[in-house]
């Protein structure tokens, strides 16, 4: 039998900010023990999870008032969280639109430095 493969967990941090960190410290003891366990899921590939935008994708956490983890496969091994909220309207779109702008600026600069190693190999 071969065994599940694991994901590294990474966050993003942007101009040394911490969303993900600053969201989740907010919230109480029982409730970050819920993120946890499913964030541990995610690690093993298990967590419930759906496509929100392009590459973004949101851990899908149903208990309590609905939470959710914004992320993306950063690398092969990788999975790269950028923050999360509950399932309030406004807090909901606020944090998609705060990764989406994580992720693509990540992307860009995982382009720009492939674009400059292959002009090195040259």
């Amino acid at each position: 039998m071969v065994p599940a493969k694991t994901w590294e967990i990474v966050y993003c941090e942007s101009n040394r900010k911490d969303y993900y960190e600053e969201w989740y410290m907010a919230l109480d003891s029982t409730t970050r023990a819920l993120i946890e366990q499913h964030r541990n899921r995610l690690r093993l590939g298990t967590g419930k999870s759906k496509f929100v935008r392009g590459k973004l994708r949101e851990l899908i956490i149903e208990e309590g008032a609905g939470y959710r983890v914004y992320y993306y496969r950063y690398s092969e091994n990788e999975l790269m969280i950028f923050t999360g909220s509950d399932k309030n309207r406004k807090n909901q779109q606020h944090a998609i639109d705060l990764a989406e702008k994580l992720m693509n600026a990540i992307e860009a600069d995982k382009k720009k430095r492939k674009k400059n190693a292959d002009k090195s190999k040259k």
